[in-house]
Protein backbone atom coordinates (compact mmCIF):
# COMPACT_ATOMS: atom_id res chain seq x y z
CA UNK A 1 0.00 0.00 0.00
CA UNK A 2 2.69 2.14 0.58
CA UNK A 3 4.68 1.57 -2.30
CA UNK A 4 1.85 2.77 -4.40
CA UNK A 5 0.95 6.14 -2.36
CA UNK A 6 4.78 6.75 -3.10
CA UNK A 7 4.24 5.89 -6.74
CA UNK A 8 0.86 8.11 -6.92
CA UNK A 9 2.36 11.28 -5.50
CA UNK A 10 5.81 10.92 -7.18
CA UNK A 11 3.36 10.19 -10.47
CA UNK A 12 1.10 13.54 -9.46
CA UNK A 13 4.46 15.62 -8.54
CA UNK A 14 5.90 14.51 -12.08
CA UNK A 15 2.51 15.31 -13.87
CA UNK A 16 2.37 18.95 -12.01
CA UNK A 17 6.35 19.97 -13.00
CA UNK A 18 5.43 19.23 -16.35
CA UNK A 19 2.53 21.19 -16.88
CA UNK A 20 4.22 23.92 -14.96
CA UNK A 21 7.62 23.40 -17.80
CA UNK A 22 5.33 23.58 -20.13
CA UNK A 23 3.34 26.60 -19.13
CA UNK A 24 6.32 28.42 -18.65
CA UNK A 25 7.67 27.31 -21.97
CA UNK A 26 4.30 28.26 -23.88
CA UNK A 27 3.87 31.58 -21.99
CA UNK A 28 7.36 32.17 -23.69
CA UNK A 29 6.75 31.13 -26.79
CA UNK A 30 3.87 33.52 -27.12
CA UNK A 31 6.00 36.34 -26.08
CA UNK A 32 7.03 38.62 -28.96
CA UNK A 33 8.69 41.75 -27.10
CA UNK A 34 9.94 42.44 -23.32
CA UNK A 35 10.85 45.69 -22.81
CA UNK A 36 12.30 46.69 -19.09
CA UNK A 37 14.43 48.65 -16.82
CA UNK A 38 17.18 46.37 -15.35
CA UNK A 39 19.61 46.15 -12.70
CA UNK A 40 23.01 44.17 -12.56
CA UNK A 41 25.20 42.93 -9.97
CA UNK A 42 28.29 40.94 -11.43
CA UNK A 43 30.83 39.40 -8.46
CA UNK A 44 34.27 39.15 -9.64
CA UNK A 45 36.26 36.86 -7.33
CA UNK A 46 39.28 38.54 -7.48
CA UNK A 47 37.25 42.63 -6.14
CA UNK A 48 35.89 43.84 -3.13
CA UNK A 49 32.41 45.01 -3.81
CA UNK A 50 30.43 43.87 -6.77
CA UNK A 51 30.08 46.58 -9.77
CA UNK A 52 26.40 47.49 -10.16
CA UNK A 53 24.96 48.70 -13.46
CA UNK A 54 21.56 49.97 -14.53
CA UNK A 55 20.12 50.14 -17.77
CA UNK A 56 17.27 49.14 -20.56
CA UNK A 57 16.76 45.44 -21.88
CA UNK A 58 14.51 44.82 -24.97
CA UNK A 59 14.28 41.37 -26.55
CA UNK A 60 12.12 40.85 -29.86
CA UNK A 61 11.27 37.50 -31.18
CA UNK A 62 12.95 38.07 -34.50
CA UNK A 63 15.89 39.85 -33.84
CA UNK A 64 17.31 38.98 -30.47
CA UNK A 65 18.47 40.62 -27.27
CA UNK A 66 20.15 44.22 -27.03
CA UNK A 67 21.21 44.98 -23.17
CA UNK A 68 22.01 48.89 -23.01
CA UNK A 69 23.58 49.75 -19.93
CA UNK A 70 23.31 53.36 -19.03
CA UNK A 71 24.87 53.77 -15.45
CA UNK A 72 27.87 53.98 -14.54
CA UNK A 73 29.16 53.55 -18.51
CA UNK A 74 26.96 53.77 -21.29
CA UNK A 75 27.26 50.51 -23.35
CA UNK A 76 24.96 47.91 -25.70
CA UNK A 77 25.37 43.73 -25.77
CA UNK A 78 23.49 42.89 -28.85
CA UNK A 79 22.81 39.28 -28.36
CA UNK A 80 21.35 37.44 -31.75
CA UNK A 81 21.59 34.25 -32.98
CA UNK A 82 24.46 34.96 -35.24
CA UNK A 83 26.41 35.74 -31.68
CA UNK A 84 27.06 38.43 -29.59
CA UNK A 85 28.15 42.06 -30.13
CA UNK A 86 29.56 44.67 -27.43
CA UNK A 87 29.35 48.40 -28.61
CA UNK A 88 30.30 51.13 -26.58
CA UNK A 89 31.36 55.22 -27.89
CA UNK A 90 34.71 53.95 -29.20
CA UNK A 91 33.81 50.29 -31.27
CA UNK A 92 31.61 48.03 -31.84
CA UNK A 93 33.16 43.87 -31.67
CA UNK A 94 31.79 41.05 -32.31
CA UNK A 95 32.28 38.66 -29.57
CA UNK A 96 34.63 35.39 -31.14
CA UNK A 97 32.88 32.11 -30.27
CA UNK A 98 29.82 33.53 -28.86
CA UNK A 99 27.21 31.94 -31.25
CA UNK A 100 26.20 29.39 -28.77
CA UNK A 101 25.65 31.84 -25.41
CA UNK A 102 23.83 33.50 -28.13
CA UNK A 103 21.35 30.61 -29.01
CA UNK A 104 21.20 29.68 -25.29
CA UNK A 105 20.26 33.67 -23.56
CA UNK A 106 17.46 33.46 -26.89
CA UNK A 107 16.27 30.28 -25.79
CA UNK A 108 15.12 31.44 -22.10
CA UNK A 109 13.34 34.62 -23.46
CA UNK A 110 11.81 32.54 -26.68
CA UNK A 111 10.70 29.29 -24.84
CA UNK A 112 13.04 27.27 -27.20
CA UNK A 113 12.85 24.10 -24.68
CA UNK A 114 14.43 21.56 -27.53
CA UNK A 115 17.47 24.19 -27.75
CA UNK A 116 18.00 24.72 -23.76
CA UNK A 117 17.76 20.91 -23.09
CA UNK A 118 20.84 20.01 -25.53
CA UNK A 119 22.70 22.18 -23.26
CA UNK A 120 21.37 21.79 -19.89
CA UNK A 121 19.39 19.61 -16.91
CA UNK A 122 16.20 22.04 -15.99
CA UNK A 123 15.23 22.09 -12.41
CA UNK A 124 11.89 23.30 -12.14
CA UNK A 125 10.37 24.70 -8.99
CA UNK A 126 7.22 26.32 -7.80
CA UNK A 127 3.80 27.46 -9.38
CA UNK A 128 2.50 29.37 -12.28
CA UNK A 129 2.51 32.39 -9.63
CA UNK A 130 6.41 31.96 -8.86
CA UNK A 131 8.47 29.84 -10.79
CA UNK A 132 12.24 29.26 -10.58
CA UNK A 133 14.80 27.11 -13.52
CA UNK A 134 17.91 26.21 -12.54
CA UNK A 135 20.04 25.01 -15.47
CA UNK A 136 23.05 22.86 -14.60
CA UNK A 137 25.16 22.25 -18.10
CA UNK A 138 25.39 18.63 -19.61
CA UNK A 139 27.49 20.14 -22.52
CA UNK A 140 30.90 20.01 -22.08
CA UNK A 141 31.82 23.21 -23.76
CA UNK A 142 29.21 25.28 -21.58
CA UNK A 143 29.89 23.08 -18.50
CA UNK A 144 33.73 24.63 -19.45
CA UNK A 145 32.19 28.29 -18.35
CA UNK A 146 28.99 28.21 -16.68
CA UNK A 147 28.13 26.40 -13.32
CA UNK A 148 24.43 27.06 -13.27
CA UNK A 149 22.34 29.58 -14.39
CA UNK A 150 19.06 30.34 -12.14
CA UNK A 151 15.87 31.95 -13.79
CA UNK A 152 13.01 33.29 -11.38
CA UNK A 153 9.87 34.80 -12.93
CA UNK A 154 5.60 35.15 -13.08
CA UNK A 155 4.15 35.89 -16.23
CA UNK A 156 7.74 36.16 -17.36
CA UNK A 157 11.29 35.74 -16.75
CA UNK A 158 12.00 38.62 -13.70
CA UNK A 159 15.63 38.06 -12.98
CA UNK A 160 18.05 35.71 -13.96
CA UNK A 161 21.16 34.58 -11.70
CA UNK A 162 24.70 32.82 -13.60
CA UNK A 163 27.31 31.48 -11.78
CA UNK A 164 30.64 31.02 -13.94
CA UNK A 165 32.91 27.88 -13.16
CA UNK A 166 36.04 30.31 -12.11
CA UNK A 167 33.65 31.66 -8.93
CA UNK A 168 32.34 35.15 -10.55
CA UNK A 169 28.77 35.70 -10.98
CA UNK A 170 26.45 37.91 -12.43
CA UNK A 171 22.75 38.36 -11.10
CA UNK A 172 20.03 40.39 -13.84
CA UNK A 173 16.77 41.98 -12.16
CA UNK A 174 13.94 43.00 -14.55
CA UNK A 175 11.93 46.34 -13.24
CA UNK A 176 8.74 47.82 -14.69
CA UNK A 177 8.80 44.82 -17.87
CA UNK A 178 6.39 44.74 -20.29
CA UNK A 179 5.62 42.32 -22.48
CA UNK A 180 4.16 42.31 -26.08
CA UNK A 181 3.11 45.93 -26.13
Amino acid sequence: VRFFLLLTVVSFSTSTLATLQDTIFNKAKDTESINSLFIQERKISVLPLPLISTGKFQFHYQEGLLLETLEPVQSRIIISKKGIQAEDKFAKTEIKGSSQLGKILLSLFSGDLASLEAYFFIVIKGDVNKWNLLLKPKNRLVAAQIASISVEGKGSVESIYLVETNGDSSSLKFISSRVNL
